[in-house]
C-alpha cells in the first residue's frame, strides 16, 4: 500500500511539473504547425484523476489506520462509516476525471492535426493515413465553445464542436493544445458560446 501511494504521489507531483513545462512550451502559432498526441500531453492530463486517487487511498488509509478521529471516538461503526463517506466523495471527485481524459483521449490518439493561421486551414488525418479531411474557414458554418469554468481546476478539459457546411461534426479538444490558437481559422464564422461549465463531457 504505501508503495502504491509514493509511486501515485510521485506521478502526481510529476505530472503537475510536466503540466507547466506544456504551457510554457506551446505557442501561439504564427506558421503552419502540427499537433498529435504526446506522453506529456497525456501526463499532463492524467494527473488530475491521479491526484484524486491519492486522495482517495490517503483519506481512507489515514482515517482507518493512524487518523485523529481514532483517538477520540473509540465506536469502531462510526468510524467505518465516516471512512467510507471519505472514500466515496474523493472516489465521486476522482471518477469524472477519469471518465473525461479517457473521453477526450479517445478523440486525440488516432489523428494528426496540421494547422496554418495564416492560410486559415486545417488538415485532419489519422495516423494510419484511412482518411484525410482539410478545412478552411469557408467550410465553417457554426463554431461551438464548451469552455470550463474561469479557474478551469480541477476538470481542465474543454473542446470546441465545429458544424460544417454538409451539416457534419469535428470536435477539436484541448488535450493537445489550447483552443484559442485555432482562433484565425473562426474569422466572420457565426459563433456559440455554451455556459462555462466545470465538468466538459463531450455531446
Amino acid at each position: 500500500m504505501t508503495i502504491l501511494f509514493c509511486t501515485l504521489l510521485l506521478f502526481a507531483i510529476v505530472g503537475g511539473i510536466v503540466d507547466l513545462i506544456r504551457i510554457k512550451l506551446q505557442k501561439k502559432p504564427l506558421k503552419k504547425i502540427m499537433y498529435k498526441l504526446k506522453i506529456i500531453d497525456l501526463i499532463a492530463k492524467l494527473y488530475v484523476p491521479v491526484s484524486f486517487l491519492i486522495l482517495s487511498i490517503g483519506g481512507v488509509w489515514y482515517t482507518t489506520t493512524q487518523g485523529i478521529l481514532e483517538r477520540i471516538y473509540y465506536d469502531d461503526i462510526f468510524l467505518f462509516v465516516f471512512t467510507i463517506l471519505v472514500f466515496i466523495l474523493l472516489f465521486i471527485a476522482f471518477t469524472p476525471s477519469l471518465a473525461l481524459f479517457i473521453q477526450y483521449y479517445n478523440v486525440e490518439k488516432n489523428r494528426i492535426i496540421e494547422f496554418d493561421p495564416v492560410e486559415r486551414k486545417l488538415f485532419i488525418e489519422s495516423k494510419r493515413g484511412k482518411s484525410k479531411l482539410e478545412i478552411d474557414n469557408s467550410t465553417i458554418k457554426l463554431v461551438e465553445y464548451f469552455n470550463g469554468g474561469l479557474a478551469k481546476e480541477p476538470y481542465n478539459y474543454e473542446y470546441l464542436k465545429i458544424t460544417l457546411n454538409d451539416n457534419s461534426k469535428l470536435i477539436l479538444t484541448n488535450m493537445i493544445t489550447d483552443l484559442w490558437y485555432y482562433e484565425p481559422l473562426f474569422q466572420k464564422v457565426k459563433r456559440k458560446h455554451n455556459k462555462r461549465r466545470m465538468y466538459n463531457p463531450i455531446i
